[in-house]
């Protein structure tokens, strides 16, 4: 019986970005948040997560001094593995070879000294991030300074651990195989993991940096201009629009290369490493231009026929390189139950070809995928190791805040008129039927990347002009990306192919083709190049009050699923507080917002009350005060 803290530090070397926080109590998650929703900077950068560590406790009513353990999802010890890798860069780098190539009776003394200099600093860099990293003891004091009051012990867990442990506990497989792919742990950037008694994991399967998948996709999606790290999930999209291009393609493999052994990205990779082994995107842009004989695209500019068919051709070989290698280790392993996770595994396209191979038997996703689940991993993976059982399914993510206020004497205060509905399902369902845009806020808020039915934006499915009235004037995005639907997982295998009664896909991370006779039906929903979906299935008991919405609009229409898609604005993290959504629902061309069963309705499109702005300029800047304070 154990309370551990699982925490992405995110500053600091450990990692730079997606901080979080999740509690373990008894090997169950009982609470899960990234700092972003805080901060209301995408990713939080360089941040420590104090905010999510103090939500954590507070919801589950624990000080800092009654955990067992603080888990943190980045080894101090696998860091030092990347001392062979950064030294070679630092003395292969370009001003240090140049110099040393020079004939002795042309060297350029001033040159010579500021080349020399410059490599001084970077070795003063790295001895200096190697000394923060050379003792866990030295490691985990630094986590402490953020934790004051903290008795338990720290405890380092390898980051491809603690994303296969986000996927191999909650999984419920007899005999889970993790597959673990990203863009860089501490050195690793693929890896594989076996289950054995008690939860433990057992890496038997290693691909090391530059051969990075993640880094790969990355580098395409800034070139197509989508900028790498954020907008991998365009570029996934954009994909079924072209095709099998050979110049495209033939272009590509110069850098990357598939064979009977695997597959080999790190000639586009190596070249584009920084000092601190992260991606020079402009560097690896650069190289692509070159190989497609063309500029990338700038944001904002047309998509052009060239940009779909090289997007085909990166997720062709992300597709096949990823297959190839989960079918190695079904010859090796037999046919695999097969846990997928870290950033690559947020592909729903791989992942749909993943479901449908002959050597997995099953296929589970963690809803975290990326690396706010570290937190998740981390804590579950200790929290194994301290005796308790992890293994516990996670049928939804409602792990993060409920409202901070009540709803109705916010919106009073605000003098803004709202209803309390006796059937509210019925009431959201019948707005949705007649064309209404729902913003919906309910419970406590979703842990990862995905909204899942508590802070969703909400339309019918039947409009095909509804994809771009919510991507246009309630998203403020592209007008072309996709939206997936909540579906009753009761009614989903009548609506796409390869769903069962016992299907679980309750995170929206793994594709799904829809039925040919339905496709025309639910156009909002469907990706219009290869009929496919990314779903989420709803069930009663994870969900009740929006499986409540969603049957009540399959009575009325006989459609048993909405459109659904994150409560958030442009290049935002999801809302947290009510204000927040208030303010998102007067800042966006949305009809109807429902605050916990309180409903607000807008006749036109109006701007938010000046009060109601101020408020969540004073959150902000709240935020930013308290930041800067620690």
């Amino acid at each position: 019986m154990s309370a551990v803290l699982g925490i992405n530090p995110g500053f600091g070397g450990f990692n730079y970005h997606d901080p979080s926080a999740c509690l373990v109590v008894d090997g169950r998650p009982v609470a899960a948040v990234e700092e972003e929703r805080f901060t209301r900077v995408k990713s939080a950068p360089g941040v420590f997560p104090a905010r999510s560590v103090a939500y954590c406790l507070e919801a589950a009513g624990l000080t800092l001094a009654d955990l067992d353990a603080v888990a943190v999802g980045y080894s101090s010890d696998a860091w030092l593995e990347r001392l062979p890798l950064e030294t070679r860069r630092l003395i292969s780098h370009p001003e240090l070879t140049a110099l040393a190539d020079t004939d002795p009776e042309h060297v350029d003394v001033p040159h010579a000294r500021e080349a020399l200099a410059a490599a001084t600093r970077r070795f003063g860099d790295l001895m200096h991030r190697t000394s923060l990293f050379e003792t866990e003891q030295r490691a985990a004091r630094r986590i402490a300074d953020h934790l004051p009051g903290l008795r338990a012990e720290i405890r380092f867990v390898r980051h491809h651990r603690a994303h296969a442990a986000s996927a191999v506990h909650p999984s419920g497989f007899r005999n889970p195989t993790a597959v673990v792919l990203d863009g860089l742990g501490e050195l690793e950037c693929g890896s594989a993991w076996a289950a054995g008694p008690g939860g433990a994991l057992d890496r038997f399967d290693r691909t090391d940096l530059p051969n990075s998948l993640g880094y790969f996709y990355a580098a395409v999606t800034e070139y197509l201009g989508f900028r790498g790290w954020e907008g991998e999930g365009k570029t996934m999209a954009l994909a079924p629009y072209g095709r099998p291009d050979p110049a495209a393609s033939g272009a590509l493999d110069t850098l990357v290369h598939l064979d009977e052994k695997g597959y080999d990205v790190s000639g586009l990779v190596l070249p584009c490493l920084t000092d601190q082994l992260s991606l020079d995107t402009g560097l690896a842009v650069r190289m692509l231009s070159e190989v497609f004989q063309a500029p990338p695209r700038r944001a904002g500019e047309d998509i052009t026929p060239h940009h779909e068919n090289i997007a085909w051709a990166a997720q062709h070989f992300l597709e096949e390189a990823v297959t190839g290698y989960v079918r190695r280790l079904a010859r090796e392993r037999g046919p695999l139950e097969l846990c997928f996770a870290g950033g690559v595994a947020l592909n729903c396209k791989l992942n749909l070809v993943l479901r449908t191979l002959p050597e997995v038997e099953r296929l589970y996703v963690t809803g975290a995928c990326a690396d706010t689940g570290l937190a998740l991993g981390a804590a579950l993976d200790v929290a194994a190791r301290l005796g308790d059982s992890p293994a516990h399914p996670l049928p939804h993510l409602a792990l993060g805040p409920a409202a901070d206020t009540d709803p109705g004497a916010y919106l009073t205060t605000m003098k803004i008129p709202y209803e309390r509905p006796a059937d509210v399902a019925r009431e959201v369902a019948q707005h949705l039927a007649d064309g209404r845009v729902v913003m919906w806020y309910q419970g406590r808020a979703e842990f990862g990347p995905r909204a899942l039915g508590s802070r969703s934006i909400l339309a019918d499915p039947r409009r095909e002009d509804m994809r771009v009235l919510v991507n246009d004037v309630v998203k403020h995005r592209e007008l072309w990306r996709p939206f997936g639907p909540s579906v009753l997982a009761e009614e989903a295998p009548a609506v796409l192919e390869g769903v069962e009664e016992s299907t679980e896909a309750p995170y929206m991370v793994v594709a799904y083709r829809v039925r040919e006779e339905w496709a025309a039906r639910i156009p909002a929903v469907v990706h219009t190049a290869d009929n496919t979906t990314r779903p989420q299935l709803v069930r009663r008991a994870a969900l009740p009050e929006y499986h409540a919405v969603i049957s009540a609009f399959h009575r009325l229409t006989g459609v048993p699923l909405v459109l659904n898609t994150s409560f958030n604005d442009k290049n935002e993290p999801l809302v947290r507080t009510v204000a927040e959504a208030v303010r998102h629902f007067y800042s966006s061309a949305a009809d109807v917002l429902v605050l916990d069963g309180t409903v607000v309705r807008k006749a036109v499109r109006e701007a938010a009350p000046e009060a109601v702005q101020e408020a969540v300029r004073e959150n902000v800047r709240e935020a930013a005060q308290e930041e800067g304070a620690r």
